[in-house]
């Protein structure tokens, strides 16, 4: 759990204090669904090469309280009709053991949706790009990071 938190605070820092081209392709992401009565919100850090990683936290949607923490790789790739994140290898380091890799597909209309590898999806969903220090700090804080 150390190495994946230190990774993608790594990944982080990288973006908000290095000004070459290769920074300028790292993109930091937050991530929001809604599945069945658990809340997913997520940060994602997407690198030039479009591999990356999501952290999600998951949370009871009755109560609040979060159940779930997981570290998950994601491989992005554009489609002939949007974009794809292709997620793999979840890792549990909160919660409950198990947890399905999640998929994502933006279609050019602007349509999004959720899939995960078990065939459940979700069309609450909501992206936003990280652009600025103080969006970063605070999420940062959020996580735990």
């Amino acid at each position: 759990m150390k190495k994946l938190k230190g990774l993608l605070l790594a990944s982080i820092v990288a973006l908000l204090t290095t000004v070459t081209a290769s920074a300028q392709e790292t993109t930091v992401w937050e991530i929001a669904w809604n599945f069945f009565n658990f809340r997913h919100q997520g940060l994602m850090v997407l690198t030039g090469n479009n591999n990356g990683i999501l952290h999600v936290r998951v949370f009871d949607r009755t109560t609040g309280e979060l159940v779930q923490d997981v570290y998950e790789n994601v491989q992005a790739q554009n489609t002939y009709d949007g974009s794809l994140l292709q997620c793999y290898n979840p890792r549990v380091v909160r919660g409950d053991g198990h947890y399905t890799a999640d998929n994502f597909k933006f279609f050019e209309n602007g349509t999004m949706m959720m899939m995960d590898d078990a065939g459940n999806w979700s069309y609450e969903v909501r992206l936003r790009q990280i652009i600025n220090r103080e969006e970063m700090d605070e999420l940062t804080e959020q996580y735990g990071l």
